[in-house]
Protein backbone atom coordinates (compact mmCIF):
# COMPACT_ATOMS: atom_id res chain seq x y z
CA UNK A 1 0.00 0.00 0.00
CA UNK A 2 1.34 2.98 -0.56
CA UNK A 3 0.09 7.17 0.31
CA UNK A 4 1.56 10.20 -1.43
CA UNK A 5 1.30 13.15 1.00
CA UNK A 6 1.93 17.01 -0.27
CA UNK A 7 4.55 18.12 1.95
CA UNK A 8 5.30 21.22 0.47
CA UNK A 9 4.53 22.66 -2.83
CA UNK A 10 6.39 20.60 -5.07
CA UNK A 11 7.87 17.86 -2.49
CA UNK A 12 5.75 14.66 -2.70
CA UNK A 13 6.17 12.57 0.79
CA UNK A 14 5.97 8.76 0.00
CA UNK A 15 4.86 6.55 2.54
CA UNK A 16 4.86 2.79 1.90
CA UNK A 17 3.35 0.37 4.70
CA UNK A 18 4.23 -3.12 3.66
CA UNK A 19 4.28 -6.77 5.28
CA UNK A 20 7.49 -7.19 7.48
CA UNK A 21 10.32 -9.42 5.89
CA UNK A 22 11.53 -12.42 7.54
CA UNK A 23 14.52 -10.36 8.53
CA UNK A 24 12.71 -7.67 9.47
CA UNK A 25 10.48 -9.80 11.31
CA UNK A 26 14.06 -11.90 12.68
CA UNK A 27 15.28 -8.10 14.59
CA UNK A 28 12.63 -7.91 16.30
CA UNK A 29 12.62 -11.33 17.61
CA UNK A 30 16.68 -10.72 18.68
CA UNK A 31 15.75 -8.32 20.67
CA UNK A 32 13.06 -10.15 22.61
CA UNK A 33 15.73 -12.78 23.11
CA UNK A 34 18.33 -10.10 24.41
CA UNK A 35 15.32 -8.90 26.19
CA UNK A 36 14.53 -12.78 28.39
CA UNK A 37 11.77 -13.65 26.39
CA UNK A 38 10.69 -16.38 24.64
CA UNK A 39 9.32 -15.38 21.45
CA UNK A 40 6.82 -18.44 20.97
CA UNK A 41 5.20 -16.73 24.24
CA UNK A 42 5.62 -13.98 23.48
CA UNK A 43 2.01 -12.06 22.52
CA UNK A 44 2.28 -10.66 18.86
CA UNK A 45 0.95 -11.70 15.66
CA UNK A 46 3.87 -12.07 13.32
CA UNK A 47 1.79 -12.40 10.45
CA UNK A 48 0.32 -9.13 11.27
CA UNK A 49 3.53 -7.05 11.41
CA UNK A 50 4.03 -3.94 9.05
CA UNK A 51 7.00 -1.97 8.67
CA UNK A 52 5.72 1.85 8.04
CA UNK A 53 8.43 3.46 5.39
CA UNK A 54 9.07 7.16 4.72
CA UNK A 55 11.34 8.12 1.87
CA UNK A 56 14.50 8.44 3.01
CA UNK A 57 14.33 7.81 6.19
CA UNK A 58 16.68 6.90 9.02
CA UNK A 59 14.35 4.52 10.36
CA UNK A 60 10.71 2.85 9.67
CA UNK A 61 8.34 2.10 12.42
CA UNK A 62 6.52 -1.66 13.18
CA UNK A 63 2.97 -2.25 14.05
CA UNK A 64 0.83 -4.72 14.19
CA UNK A 65 -2.13 -4.32 12.39
CA UNK A 66 -5.23 -6.91 12.37
CA UNK A 67 -5.42 -7.14 8.13
CA UNK A 68 -9.16 -6.68 9.00
CA UNK A 69 -8.95 -3.15 9.97
CA UNK A 70 -7.77 -2.80 6.18
CA UNK A 71 -10.93 -4.50 4.45
CA UNK A 72 -12.74 -1.45 4.34
CA UNK A 73 -10.26 0.84 3.40
CA UNK A 74 -7.96 0.75 0.29
CA UNK A 75 -5.79 3.61 0.73
CA UNK A 76 -3.84 4.26 3.93
CA UNK A 77 -4.43 8.17 3.50
CA UNK A 78 -7.13 9.02 6.30
CA UNK A 79 -5.71 6.37 8.60
CA UNK A 80 -4.32 7.49 11.94
CA UNK A 81 -3.63 4.36 14.00
CA UNK A 82 -4.73 1.03 12.60
CA UNK A 83 -2.87 -0.98 14.98
CA UNK A 84 -0.37 -1.29 17.44
CA UNK A 85 2.82 0.21 17.64
CA UNK A 86 5.75 -1.68 18.72
CA UNK A 87 8.64 0.33 18.44
CA UNK A 88 11.06 1.25 14.90
CA UNK A 89 13.93 -0.73 13.56
CA UNK A 90 16.87 1.35 12.47
CA UNK A 91 20.39 0.42 11.02
CA UNK A 92 23.66 1.34 12.47
CA UNK A 93 27.59 0.71 10.85
CA UNK A 94 27.45 -2.95 11.91
CA UNK A 95 23.89 -3.92 12.05
CA UNK A 96 19.51 -3.42 11.80
CA UNK A 97 18.40 -2.80 15.18
CA UNK A 98 15.09 -2.68 16.57
CA UNK A 99 14.02 0.08 19.32
CA UNK A 100 10.76 -0.41 21.53
CA UNK A 101 7.80 1.29 22.40
CA UNK A 102 5.93 1.70 25.14
CA UNK A 103 2.98 -0.15 24.07
CA UNK A 104 5.16 -3.09 23.19
CA UNK A 105 5.99 -2.52 26.85
CA UNK A 106 2.55 -2.41 28.33
CA UNK A 107 1.72 -5.70 26.15
CA UNK A 108 4.67 -7.73 27.61
CA UNK A 109 4.13 -6.30 30.98
CA UNK A 110 1.59 -9.21 31.38
CA UNK A 111 4.58 -11.69 31.26
CA UNK A 112 6.86 -10.06 33.74
CA UNK A 113 5.51 -12.43 36.64
CA UNK A 114 5.08 -15.53 35.04
CA UNK A 115 7.52 -16.04 32.35
CA UNK A 116 10.18 -13.21 32.67
CA UNK A 117 12.09 -11.26 35.51
CA UNK A 118 11.24 -7.47 34.93
CA UNK A 119 13.17 -4.23 36.65
CA UNK A 120 10.83 -3.66 39.62
CA UNK A 121 11.42 -0.24 41.50
CA UNK A 122 9.68 1.33 44.06
CA UNK A 123 7.37 4.56 44.84
CA UNK A 124 11.06 6.91 44.33
CA UNK A 125 12.32 4.80 41.62
CA UNK A 126 9.37 5.17 40.09
CA UNK A 127 9.52 9.13 40.35
CA UNK A 128 12.98 8.81 39.37
CA UNK A 129 12.17 6.80 36.55
CA UNK A 130 9.23 8.81 35.00
CA UNK A 131 11.70 11.97 35.18
CA UNK A 132 13.99 10.44 32.89
CA UNK A 133 16.49 10.02 35.85
CA UNK A 134 18.92 6.97 36.54
CA UNK A 135 17.44 4.76 39.62
CA UNK A 136 20.04 3.79 41.84
CA UNK A 137 20.35 0.18 43.38
CA UNK A 138 18.39 0.91 47.00
CA UNK A 139 15.18 2.20 44.56
CA UNK A 140 15.73 -1.31 42.71
CA UNK A 141 13.48 -4.03 44.30
CA UNK A 142 14.12 -6.85 41.49
CA UNK A 143 16.71 -6.63 39.13
CA UNK A 144 15.00 -8.47 36.00
CA UNK A 145 16.79 -11.66 34.26
CA UNK A 146 18.60 -10.02 31.58
CA UNK A 147 20.47 -6.29 31.59
CA UNK A 148 18.01 -4.68 29.38
CA UNK A 149 14.29 -5.47 29.99
CA UNK A 150 11.02 -4.03 31.13
CA UNK A 151 10.36 -1.54 34.23
CA UNK A 152 7.56 -1.92 35.87
CA UNK A 153 6.07 -0.54 39.65
CA UNK A 154 5.15 -2.22 42.65
CA UNK A 155 1.50 -2.58 41.00
CA UNK A 156 2.94 -4.15 37.89
CA UNK A 157 2.19 -1.02 35.77
CA UNK A 158 4.68 -0.63 32.94
CA UNK A 159 6.68 2.14 33.25
CA UNK A 160 8.76 1.71 30.17
CA UNK A 161 12.27 0.40 29.13
CA UNK A 162 15.41 0.27 30.74
CA UNK A 163 19.04 -1.35 31.04
CA UNK A 164 20.85 -2.44 34.36
CA UNK A 165 24.49 -1.23 34.46
CA UNK A 166 27.20 -1.56 36.43
CA UNK A 167 29.02 1.48 37.74
CA UNK A 168 31.78 0.76 39.89
CA UNK A 169 30.82 -1.71 42.70
CA UNK A 170 26.85 -0.42 42.21
CA UNK A 171 24.22 -1.01 39.61
CA UNK A 172 22.04 1.27 38.59
CA UNK A 173 19.09 1.65 35.99
CA UNK A 174 18.94 3.35 32.96
CA UNK A 175 15.92 4.19 31.71
CA UNK A 176 16.08 3.83 27.56
CA UNK A 177 12.21 5.06 27.40
CA UNK A 178 9.55 5.74 29.58
CA UNK A 179 5.97 6.76 30.17
CA UNK A 180 7.26 10.60 31.06
CA UNK A 181 8.88 10.88 27.63
CA UNK A 182 5.55 11.45 26.36
CA UNK A 183 5.25 14.53 29.16
CA UNK A 184 8.67 16.05 28.49
CA UNK A 185 9.01 15.78 24.22
CA UNK A 186 7.06 12.99 23.14
CA UNK A 187 4.05 13.96 22.64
Amino acid sequence: MYAKLRKKRNDILVIELKRASKKEINVLKVFLREAGFITKKVPISWKDLYILKLKDAKYHDVFEISFANFEHSNTINNIYAGGLYLGLIYKTSHKVKFKPGLPLARRLSKLCKTEIRCHVVNEKGEKRFLYGRTVPTRMILNIGSKPMSIVINILGEPLGWGRVELRGRTRRLVPLIDLGWYLRRGG
